[in-house]
């Protein structure tokens, strides 16, 4: 059985991102750049993570230490891979993208646990087995050879080379693990899975106002509540199991902002949602 190298981790923040018109290392989908969420991902498995960039990369990474692509001419990614073997030759490394923001702990275990040390590299696929994601990927230190090999015939495309070489290839237990972000539209529409799915863990911040009676049981005039609903029937149920209101939803009325709505609004997270109960005598 071959012994498995150490791995290193390696994220690739040297590229041009002309598709998505600013540099996509940089993007904030959870709180953080997008290139800092990459390197602790790496760091929960590997002894060392390294930052693939380019010549002139000023930016201090931190704990992170940087390797600078080794060739001048625009090849992508390989450069970064292959300069990082140059550097550490006998390490295996994990390489990720600052293209997968959804590429989390959970991926990265998955893909360890088929790791192959007798192939050159261990990668995943969504559904199209000739369409490995080269740059969430384990790359063995005979990787280097091979790839040197590709870099002298000119033949930059890390997908080609996955397919034409001995890897192990493994279908992605989850489609979004491995899903692409290069364009401004793919952007949003991640980022806001991401938020969605972030409410729906955590909960929505919501403002709830209290009138009149509902403001004498609670005790207070308003409160910031922490909440799962989806609607502000669901929310209104979830407050009065907690308070034991006395009022059917038939009683009260219910306003986001200035503006009543009805029991099937959806809740967003920092709505600001007040309920009216029936005033006594009138």
């Amino acid at each position: 059985m071959l012994e498995k190298s150490r791995i290193s981790g390696l994220v690739l923040v040297g590229g041009e991102s002309k598709r998505m018109g600013k540099n996509k290392s940089l993007i904030d989908y959870q709180g953080y750049p997008q290139w800092e969420i990459a390197a602790s991902i790496l760091s929960t498995v590997c002894n060392v993570v390294y930052i693939s960039t380019k010549a002139g990369d000023k930016k201090n990474y931190g704990k992170y230490i940087k390797i600078i692509d080794v060739f001048s001419e625009k090849i992508g990614p390989l450069n970064g891979i292959i300069s990082a073997f140059r550097f550490k030759p006998n390490s295996a490394f994990i390489v990720l993208a600052c293209d997968l923001p959804l590429f989390n702990k959970k991926a990265l275990d998955f893909l360890l646990s088929y790791r192959d040390v007798s192939k050159i590299a261990t990668t995943m696929y969504i559904d199209n087995k000739n369409k490995p994601e080269p740059l969430s990927t384990i790359y063995e230190p005979q990787a280097f050879s091979v790839l040197l090999k590709y870099w002298i015939k000119k033949e930059y495309c890390l997908r080609k080379i996955i397919r034409k070489e001995n890897v192990c290839s493994v279908k992605s237990k989850n489609k979004l693990w491995v899903v692409n972000a290069n364009y401004k539209e793919e952007y949003k529409k991640i980022k806001n899975y991401i938020t969605k799915k972030f409410n729906k863990e955590l909960g929505k911040e919501i403002t709830i106002v209290y009138y009149a009676i509902m403001r004498e049981i609670r005790g207070v005039s308003s409160e910031v509540f922490t909440s799962k609903s989806d609607t502000v029937s669901q929310l209104y149920d979830e407050l009065k199991k907690i308070y034991r209101f006395p009022f059917t939803k038939q009683n009260l009325k219910v306003a986001i902002g200035s503006s009543f709505v009805n029991w099937s609004y959806k809740v967003y997270n920092k709505d600001k949602i007040t309920f009216v109960p029936p005033v006594a005598g009138g």
